[in-house]
C-alpha cells in the first residue's frame, strides 16, 4: 500500500547549542559594550566646551552647557560643587580620558596621600541632576569611606534626582566604597555608581568592578535602605536601571542587613532590564538578598543574568536574580551562580528566593547554579524558593543541584498559601537532595493553604532523594493535575515514608492525563502505586498513563521531508530511543488513521536491526515533545510517499518494542500520545 523503508540510526550527540559571545571592551570589563565616543578633550578648544578642572566650585553648572572631565581634578571639582549644594540641572558632562584619582596635582585643594572621595552628592541637600556620560573611559583608584554620621547616600554619585542621566561609566577593581558608620542617621542607599535614584533619574550601561563593603553595628542596621553593586535603592517607577553590570566584591558584614543586590538593593517599582552580575556577594546576616536585586515589589524584570556566587551565613529570601519579590514578572532571566545559606534563615531560590503575596510569573527563565540551604528550615527551589499568591511558570529550566534540609524542589521549594499555580513546559534536570522531608522534581511541597496546582508538558530528569520523595511533588494537601508529563529521574525515599514517580503524598484530588514514568522508584516505606505513594484524595488517571521503568525502548519524536521523487508527497521518519545497544533488535508498530476514510488507514510493524548511523544525516529538524530528553541510542523507521494534501487528515499512534535475542519474544516499550497529528 505504502512504500516503507527502514532506516537505522544512532546518535552520539543529537543536538548542539549555539553560544553567543558577548562584546568585550577589555579584559577588565568583560561583557561591557563600549559606547561610541561623542566628545573628546580637543573639543574644549574647538567647540568651546568647559573644562571642569577650571570651574569655580562655588558656582553651579549652567543649564544647556557642555562640560568636560579629562582628569581627576575635574571629577573632584564636580563633587565639590554638588556637595556645596550647587545646581547641575540641565547640564551635560562628558568624561574624555581615563581617570586615576592619584593623578591629582599635589597643589590641588583635593590632594592627599590617602584620598577620601565622599561622592558626588551624599545628603538630601546635595543632589546631582545633570547628564553624566562616562563614554566608557575607566575611572580608577577612587576610594570613599563613610564613617562620620553625615552620609545619607553613598557611591560615585550619592543622591541622583530630577531628570538626571548617568550612563557609560566604568569603575575598575581599584575603586572601593566603604560604609563604616557608627553614628548613622539614615543611610537610604549605597551603591558604587549611585546611592539613590529619585524622580526621573536614570542609570544606564554602566560597569563597575569596585569593592563595596558595609560594616556597621547591629543597632544601626535598620537605617540602611538598600545596598547594590550599581545602585543602592530607587524611589519610584519613573526611575530607570538598565543594561548595567557589576563585577566587583560586595560584602555586608553587619547583622540584620536587608535589601542587598548585585545590581540594585531595593528596586521600588518599574522595570529592570538587561542587567548582569558576575561579582561575589557575601552577607553575614540579612534578608532580601539577590544576585541582581535584593527586593523588587511590583516590577518587570527581563534579560537579567547572574553568574556571581551569593552566600549568606544567615539569610532569608535569597535568590539568584531577586531575593524578595512582590508581584514581579520575570522574562528571559538566568542564574549560573551558586546560591547558598550556610547556618540559618529561610527561602532560597535559583531565580527568586521568596515570592510574597501577589501575582508572580517566570517565563523562559533558567537556573544552572547550585542552590543550597544547610539549616533546618525549608523552601529551596531551582526557580522559586517559596511562593505565596498566584504563580505562573512557563518554559523554565533548572539544571542546578538543589540541596536542603526540607521542602526542596527542582522548580519550586514550597507553595505556602499559594492559590492558583500553573507550571507549563518546564524541565528539571538537577538532582534534588533533601536530608529531611519533602523532595520533588518540580515542587517540594505545598505546606498550607488552598493552592490548586496544574503541571502540563513538563518533565523531571533529576535524581530525587528525601523522606516523601516524588518525581514531581513531595507532598501536597490540595488538588493537583498533571497533563502530558514524564519522569525520567530516579526517586529514592528515606526512612519509612513512601516515594513515587509523581507525588509521594497527596491529600486531595489527583488527576493525571498522559503521564509516564521511565525511572526506578525505591523507598523503605510502602508505595501505593507508581504515581502516588500515599494519599487520602481521589485519583483520576486516563488510559494513557503508564509506568515504563522496566522497558527498554521509547518513542522519541519524528521528522518530515519532501519526497525526492514527488514533491507533492511527504516522507515521515519516526524516531525511537533504546536504553542499551545490547538488544538484538528494536522496532515500531505505527497505527495510521485517516479521519474520514477508513480504507486509507493502515498499520505498520517493522523490526529495526542494529546498524547505527548519524541521526540527522538526511537533514531536517526532529520534532520532539517538550518534555523529552536529547540523549540515548536512537533508531528510526521511514514512511515514504504520503500525499502532502492528505497529511492533515491522518493521525498517528506510535508504539515501540525490543527483542533481547534472536528468537526471543517482543518486549513492549512505551506508546505515544494517541492519535497525534504531524506538524510540518
Amino acid at each position: 500500500m505504502r512504500k516503507i523503508l527502514v532506516t537505522v540510526l544512532a546518535v552520539c550527540t543529537v543536538l548542539s547549542m549555539l553560544v553567543a559571545v558577548p562584546i568585550t571592551a577589555s579584559a577588565e570589563t568583560a561583557g561591557y559594550q563600549t559606547p561610541e565616543v561623542a566628545v573628546t578633550t580637543a573639543d574644549i578648544e574647538s567647540k568651546g566646551y568647559v573644562d571642569l578642572a577650571t570651574w569655580d566650585v562655588n558656582a553651579g553648572l549652567t543649564s544647556g552647557v557642555t562640560y568636560v572631565i579629562k582628569d581627576a581634578e575635574g571629577l573632584f571639582r564636580l563633587a565639590a560643587l554638588v556637595n556645596n549644594s550647587k545646581s547641575t540641572a540641565g547640564s551635560t558632562i562628558y568624561v574624555t580620558e581615563n581617570i586615576t584619582a592619584t593623578n591629582l596635582d599635589p597643589s590641588s585643594a583635593y590632594y592627599s596621600s590617602d584620598i577620601n572621595f565622599r561622592g558626588i552628592g551624599f545628603t538630601s541637600s546635595h543632589v546631582f541632576q545633570g547628564h553624566f556620560d562616562g563614554q566608557g573611559y575607566t575611572i580608577s583608584k577612587i576610594k570613599a569611606w563613610y564613617s562620620d554620621g553625615r552620609t545619607n547616600y553613598g557611591g560615585l554619585f550619592g543622591l541622583v534626582s530630577g531628570d538626571a542621566l548617568i550612563e557609560n561609566v566604568v569603575l575598575d577593581n581599584t575603586c572601593g566604597f566603604y560604609l563604616k558608620e557608627t553614628k548613622l542617621t539614615a543611610v537610604r542607599g549605597t551603591g558604587t555608581i549611585a546611592g539613590y535614584l529619585d524622580g526621573n533619574a536614570q542609570v544606564k550601561n554602566c560597569y563597575s568592578a569596585a569593592t563595596l563593603t558595609v560594616t556597621v553595628p547591629t543597632a544601626c542596621w535598620n537605617n540602611i535602605h538598600g545596598t547594590g553593586g550599581i545602585v543602592g535603592a530607587t524611589s519610584a517607577a519613573t526611575t530607570t536601571v538598565a543594561n548595567n553590570t557589576y563585577a566587583g566584591t560586595l560584602t555586608n558584614e553587619y547583622s540584620g542587613a536587608t535589601y542587598i543586590g548585585g545590581v540594585v538593593g531595593y528596586r521600588s517599582a518599574g522595570t529592570l532590564d538587561g542587567c548582569k552580575n558576575s561579582g561575589t556577594i557575601t552577607v553575614t546576616s540579612g534578608t532580601n538578598i539577590g544576585g541582581i536585586a535584593g527586593h523588587a515589589p511590583t516590577i518587570m524584570v527581563s534579560n537579567c543574568e547572574n553568574a556571581g556566587n551569593v552566600t549568606a551565613t544567615t539569610g532569608t529570601n535569597v535568590g539568584g536574580i531577586i531575593g524578595n519579590s512582590k508581584g514581579v514578572s520575570l522574562t528571559n532571566c538566568k542564574n549560573a551562580g551558586a546560591i547558598k545559606v550556610t547556618t540559618s534563615g529561610n527561602y532560597v531560590g535559583g531565580i527568586v528566593g521568596f515570592g510574597d503575596s501577589s501575582t508572580h510569573s517566570a517565563i523562559n527563565c533558567e537556573n544552572s547554579g547550585e542552590v543550597r540551604y544547610d539549616a533546618s528550615k525549608a523552601g529551596v527551589g531551582g526557580i522559586y524558593g517559596m511562593v505565596k499568591g498566584q504563580l505562573t511558570i512557563q518554559n523554565c529550566k533548572n539544571s542546578g543541584y538543589i540541596s536542603a534540609n526540607g521542602a526542596a524542589g527542582g522548580i519550586v521549594g514550597d507553595l505556602f498559601w499559594a492559590t492558583t499555580v500553573n507550571i507549563q513546559n518546564t524541565v528539571n534536570s538537577g538532582a534534588v537532595n533533601v536530608s529531611g522531608w519533602y523532595a520533588g522534581g518540580i515542587v517540594g511541597r505545598s505546606s498550607a493553604g488552598n493552592s490548586v496546582l496544574t503541571v502540563t508538558d513538563s518533565a523531571n530528569y533529576g535524581m530525587i532523594s528525601g523522606t516523601y520523595a516524588g518525581g514531581f511533588v513531595g507532598q501536597i494537601p490540595t488538588a493537583v493535575t498533571f497533563k502530558n508529563c514524564v519522569n525520567y529521574g530516579f526517586v529514592t525515599g528515606k526512612n519509612t515514608q513512601p516515594a513515587s514517580a509523581i507525588i509521594a503524598s497527596a491529600g486531595a484530588a489527583v488527576t493525571i492525563e498522559n503521564v509516564r514514568n521511565y525511572a526506578t522508584i525505591k523507598s523503605p516505606g510502602a508505595v501505593t502505586n507508581w504515581y502516588v505513594g500515599s494519599g487520602t484524595g481521589t485519583l483520576t488517571a486516563d488510559a494513557y498513563c503508564a509506568d515504563y521503568s522496566n522497558v527498554a525502548t521509547h518513542f522519541y519524536g519524528y521528522q518530515t521531508r519532501t519526497n525526492e521523487e514527488d514533491s507533492d508527497k511527504v516522507d515521515l521518519r519516526f524516531v525511537g530511543s533504546i536504553d542499551s545497544a545490547e538488544y538484538y533488535r528494536a522496532g515500531f508498530e505505527i497505527t495510521v488513521t485517516h479521519k474520514t476514510d477508513d480504507s486509507k488507514s493502515f498499520v505498520i510493524k517493522e523490526d529495526v536491526a542494529h546498524a547505527y548511523v548519524e541521526l540527522l544525516q538526511e537533514g531536517g529538524n526532529i520534532t520532539v515533545p517538550a518534555y523529552r530528553d536529547e540523549g540515548a541510542l536512537l533508531f528510526a523507521l521511514v514512511v515514504e510517499g504520503i500525499p502532502t494534501a492528505e497529511l492533515a487528515n491522518y493521525t498517528f499512534t506510535v508504539e515501540t518494542y525490543s527483542i533481547a535475542a534472536e528468537g526471543a519474544a517482543e518486549t513492549q516499550g512505551d506508546i505515544s500520545t494517541p492519535n497525534f497529528s504531524i506538524v510540518r
